[in-house]
């Protein structure tokens, strides 16, 4: 069974610290500035088509930061999938387990984000 997303858990279990990716390991659109960032978010909505479907996915996307497509993927490709997520997740950013929901969070006020960006 997958962790979901609950709320953060109680303070007993103290993640290891967060550190920064480094600049080597990050590619272009992380080192973004910005003005760049911005110019560049909504580059890719010329190539959705002018149907319901589409207008649907992007109003999800804009409104959610994602899109629910069923169907796309069996339950076992997508468990599969689920699980290449996480490996990819805990190989490049070794302090967030998924196993231990504690660690999916900056520590405090300021802290670095653990999350892969």
């Amino acid at each position: 069974s997958h962790i979901g997303l609950q709320g953060r858990p109680g303070s007993a279990i103290r993640p290891a610290p967060a550190r920064a990716m480094p600049k080597a390991w990050q590619g272009p659109s992380q080192r973004a500035t910005p003005a760049e960032t911005e110019a560049a978010r909504d580059r890719l909505l010329a190539f959705f088509a002018d149907t319901d479907f589409a207008r649907g996915v992007v109003d999800s996307l804009q409104s959610d930061g994602y899109a629910v497509l069923r169907g796309v993927l069996s339950r076992d490709e997508a468990d599969r999938e689920f699980d290449r997520m996480w490996d990819f997740v805990e190989r490049v950013s070794p302090t967030v387990r998924r196993q231990e929901p504690a660690t999916w969070w900056p520590e405090g006020a300021g802290a670095v984000d653990p999350w892969p960006h």
